[in-house]
């Protein structure tokens, strides 16, 4: 019981390790939304600009309104571009952190760790609009459930010289979770689950 006790301790504290490190990833990406906003906002002016310069057949207009049109989409560009690497790292971090668990627990004869994710993307959080280069990206409104991340294990609970023990299952099955909740900048971790597991399987 020890070491189910151990193996749960574990659990939680690397569970709870990921949830941080991905706060700080969501915290990053939330800060680019003013800018993702104010860029749309230029890209709608410009676009329109474009428009009128074309519908006018004015070369000089043309090239003014194609110059300015072309300067938002390179800052449009750039900023896409740190916000797919910001969700890119959050999926590294909570493969890294399933790694990191599956290895500390293998020691106290811990096997079957699997986990389980509630999102597609490591971060719950959805594009708005998602057809612009640059959308916001929001929380979702179910947040603290889809964020959460759920690790799945079975303890082997015989000791290990107790020979009359020998070829009896006494493993057991055991899981946790860790999420966040609150908002921007104001995230606390949310234990979800530390020890029984739901009826479901899904090793």
């Amino acid at each position: 019981m020890k070491r189910k006790s151990l193996a749960q301790a574990h659990c939680v504290q690397q569970a709870s390790v990921l949830q941080m490190e991905l706060k700080d990833t969501l915290d990053k990406l939330l800060r680019l939304n003013p800018k993702s906003k104010s860029l749309r906002a230029q890209r709608d002016m410009a676009d329109k600009a474009l428009q009128r310069a074309v519908a006018s057949a004015n070369p000089y207009a043309m090239a003014a309104a194609k110059a300015y049109w072309m300067a938002v989409v390179v800052q449009q560009l750039a900023l896409r571009s740190k916000q797919q690497a910001l969700l890119a790292r959050a999926d590294q971090q909570r493969h890294y952190g399933h790694r990191q668990l599956r290895d500390r627990l293998r020691s106290l004869g811990v096997s079957k760790v699997a986990s389980r994710k509630y999102y597609w993307r490591a971060l719950a959080v959805e594009a708005s609009p998602p057809a612009s280069l640059t959308p916001n990206y929001e929380p979702l409104p179910v947040f603290s459930y889809m964020q959460q991340h759920r690790f799945r294990f079975e303890v082997d609970l015989r000791p290990k010289f107790a020979s009359v023990l020998r070829g009896m299952d006494l493993r057991q099955t055991t899981e946790c979770s860790v999420s966040l909740k609150g908002e921007h900048r104001k995230w606390e971790l949310q234990i979800v689950a530390a020890n029984a597991p739901s009826k479901r399987s899904w090793f």
